[in-house]
């Protein structure tokens, strides 16, 4: 659930797609409570998960914001089952166009 399934590539993420977002904070553990919060996990479950997300998945995500230029934002995205087997993760939207993802599930 937690490091990047596959790889997306941005183009195809959907405009209607994108919620919750932009992100306050690009802070790992948010970020990961925000992805697991949507998974559906008890409060409890996702609260322990996220603050002590893996080494791998720290790193994996600070490449994916490291990615970022002034003026873009993240934005949390979930896909529909029948499409892209329901991929959701988090996109660097740059001019209001996806530029990276990082993806954290599919269903």
């Amino acid at each position: 659930m937690y490091a990047p399934v596959v790889q997306l590539d941005p183009a195809q993420v959907l405009p209607e797609w994108l919620q919750l977002g932009p992100l306050p904070s690009l802070e790992v553990t948010f970020a990961m409570t925000v992805s697991l919060m949507q998974s559906g996990l008890p409060d409890n479950v996702v609260e322990r998960l996220a603050l002590n997300p893996p080494e791998k998945v720290r790193s994996e995500w600070a490449a994916f914001v490291a990615q970022l230029i002034e003026g873009d934002e993240v934005w949390y995205f979930r896909s529909p089952s029948k499409q892209l087997d329901g991929r959701a993760g988090f996109a660097i939207i740059r001019a209001g166009t996806p530029v990276a993802t990082y993806v954290t599930s599919m269903s």
